[in-house]
């Protein structure tokens, strides 16, 4: 996990979800989650999204405590069944400028933490 600045490309996006994730000249700053897996090796292995996503909050929440925040971020491959599951646990995709030269898909969820 880390704090990231993402662009979002303002020609796609509307103007209600820049103005929602307060973006300043199309940039807002995020907790990025990274590298979300589970490990298929383990046979019956119970952990869940669900799990993981629970975990990965308590630490940011407790980051944003202490520097701010409201977005969290992760990027996924462009596998439609992959993107549907994020978007099952409150994730949606945000459209962005990439200067990484992937072809990864930015997906966001606004906290409510307080």
């Amino acid at each position: 996990m880390s704090s990231k600045e993402i662009k979002i490309d303002t020609e796609l996006a509307s103007t209600t979800l820049v103005k929602k994730l307060k973006a300043r000249g199309g940039i807002i700053k995020t907790h990025l989650i990274g590298q979300i897996g589970k490990n298929f090796n383990i046979d019956n292995n119970p952990i869940s999204l669900k799990d993981l996503l629970a975990e990965a909050y308590g630490i940011i929440h407790a980051a944003q405590d202490l520097i701010g925040g409201k977005v969290i971020t992760l990027e996924c491959e462009n596998i439609k069944p992959l993107i549907e599951y994020y978007e099952q646990h409150g994730f949606k995709t945000i459209p962005v400028i990439n200067d990484t030269g992937t072809d990864l898909v930015t997906m966001y969820i606004v906290t409510k933490h307080e």
